[in-house]
């Protein structure tokens, strides 16, 4: 395994020795009940980003250690949408898909515009 892989498994190491850069150090501690502390290391040897060693106070078990998934699927009927959100936005402020500009009603284009003031605008203010 190279280093990236052992990353994945195991996690960034616990200790990383400037020292001892091609070794990583996992410590494991755990006290069950208030029971006693039970500790175990375990040290990981690299050459060329390639594992080379396992060195540490732990035995392996022989037979392997299967957990059953509690993870189930759900699986959702696709909906039905006339239009897309994005549709659905755009149409609060007038625009369509196919134009760049708001959609404006023909009669508002024959009506003068009028000032915030009320005055027609083709008198100059006096």
């Amino acid at each position: 395994m190279n280093k990236r892989q052992v990353l994945y498994i195991m996690g960034s190491p616990m200790l990383t020795d400037f020292f001892h850069q091609k070794r990583w150090d996992y410590l494991y501690s755990a006290q069950i009940e208030g029971g006693d502390r039970q500790q175990k290391r375990i040290s990981l040897f690299f050459d060329n980003d390639q594992l080379t060693g396992v060195q540490g106070d732990f035995k392996p078990s022989e037979v392997p250690v299967v957990k059953t998934s509690e993870e189930t699927t759900v699986e959702v009927p696709k909906r039905d949408l006339d239009k897309t959100l994005w549709e659905m936005i755009t149409g609060l402020f007038g625009y369509d898909s196919t134009d760049s500009a708001p959609k404006t009603d023909k009669s508002d284009k024959d009506a003068k515009p009028v000032p915030a003031s009320g005055a027609p605008t083709d008198q100059l203010p006096l």
